[in-house]
């Protein structure tokens, strides 16, 4: 989404508007994706966070705990409103904060491109009310290919359960007329996120054992940042208590 022309406010600079759309467009930006943001590599970390200071001083953005003394970064509730964006600023659930911190990942590192598709946007895109599907929607505004990911939420618990989970969105796809005549039309894609290659492929092993699940292929995403996240527990490493 492009901000430029709807920003009630003085954007200062090219890389505050490109910290702006990142927030637009997936809800948060954090600096786990600064190194790796096409938007943000040529700028050093220090140079972002002082844009970031500047943002918040005018209470354009405002800081949230990600994990472990990290932060992430959102629109405040009257910039979301003055800028007409789905995002309505403020904190997230923290089930919505996983879900966004995902699609940022898949959006900048795994899948460029891709871009949050909320239930409700898709719902009236094909005139059909989605439901029992989770808010992991994404979509490639160049081909209009749709992303639907089942996001692996508990490295602890068994590969099974995220695979049943990952069956049960299948078939509902297959019993979701709108979204069916996708699958038919290779317009739609499904994904299962998980923190480690071996965590992913174990799912899609009990996935794939699993009776009438041939509908459609399902490919895996890898996020080791998000390990972090879902551990109720540091890791250690690099942890910073300062937002920006």
């Amino acid at each position: 989404m492009k901000i430029g022309s709807s920003l009630e406010c003085n954007v200062q600079d090219a890389l505050e508007l490109a910290i702006l759309e990142q927030i637009s467009n997936f809800g948060m930006t954090t600096r786990i994706v600064w190194g790796i943001s096409p938007a943000f590599m040529a700028h050093e970390p220090a140079l972002i966070g002082k844009s970031l200071r500047s943002l918040t001083k005018r209470m354009l953005v405002e800081a949230h705990p990600l994990h472990h003394g990290r932060f992430y970064f959102t629109f405040t509730k009257p910039a979301a409103r003055a800028l007409s964006t789905n995002c309505q600023g403020g904190p997230f659930s923290e089930t919505n904060k996983i879900r966004s911190f995902v699609k940022l990942l898949i959006g900048i590192d795994k899948m460029p491109g891709y871009v949050p598709l909320s239930v409700a946007e898709l719902s009236l895109r094909l005139e059909e009310k989605i439901v029992g599907l989770p808010d992991v929607f994404m979509v490639h505004p160049g081909t209009k290919h749709i992303l639907l990911v089942r996001i692996d939420v508990d490295p602890a618990q068994r590969p099974a359960r995220t695979a049943q989970k990952l069956r049960q969105d299948i078939f509902r796809l297959a019993n979701t007329p709108s979204l069916r005549s996708l699958v038919i039309a290779k317009q739609i894609m499904v994904a299962v996120a998980a923190c480690t290659e071996s965590r992913a492929t174990s799912i899609l092993e009990h996935f794939r054992s699993y009776d009438r699940v041939s509908v459609m292929p399902v490919q895996q995403i890898v996020l080791p940042r998000l390990l972090s996240l879902l551990l109720p527990v540091s890791l250690g490493g690099d942890i910073t208590i300062n937002p920006v």
